[in-house]
């Protein structure tokens, strides 16, 4: 049986004598170190500009691709935040049952995950732009300045 078929899977990061933890127990620990709540609003403010910035509709290829590249970063840097403020999230009561805070993912496994989001985030809009065409010219044009 497959972890996605439901079976129990013992988190790596962990080691110890931890209990197994399902497979959507393990993801959703990594997700929440994005903090999702905080890159909707980012995403949401994203998708109005991007109409005024194109006068119109947007491909939606480029659309797609802002949104997961800016997933991507702002989860990146949220996830560095909560690395970087592990020891105080565990003094505070909001903060307290984060993931590194609890234990559900090392601080290593948090720090690389932290590298892979962020590390791959300007992958996604690039896809959707076009190349950029060299921009020396041999001659000067006119309006140019001196």
């Amino acid at each position: 049986m497959t972890a996605t078929q439901g079976a129990s899977v013992q988190d790596a990061h962990q080691g110890g004598g931890r209990a197994p933890r399902s497979a959507r127990s393990v993801i959703g620990s990594y997700v929440a170190l994005t903090k999702p709540r905080i890159i909707e609003l980012l995403l949401i403010t994203t998708i109005p500009t991007m109409f005024l910035a194109a006068g119109g509709f947007p491909s939606l290829w480029l659309i797609l691709n802002t949104m997961i590249g800016g997933y991507l970063a702002a989860g990146g840097a949220n996830t560095l935040n909560m690395y970087l403020e592990r020891d105080i999230d565990a003094k505070m009561k909001r903060t307290e049952n984060r993931p590194l805070v609890t234990g559900e993912i090392t601080p290593r496994a948090g720090d690389q995950a932290e590298g892979a989001g962020g590390g791959v985030s300007p992958s996604p809009p690039s896809w959707s732009m076009p190349p950029c065409r060299p921009c020396s010219r041999s001659t000067p044009s006119p309006s140019d300045p001196p």
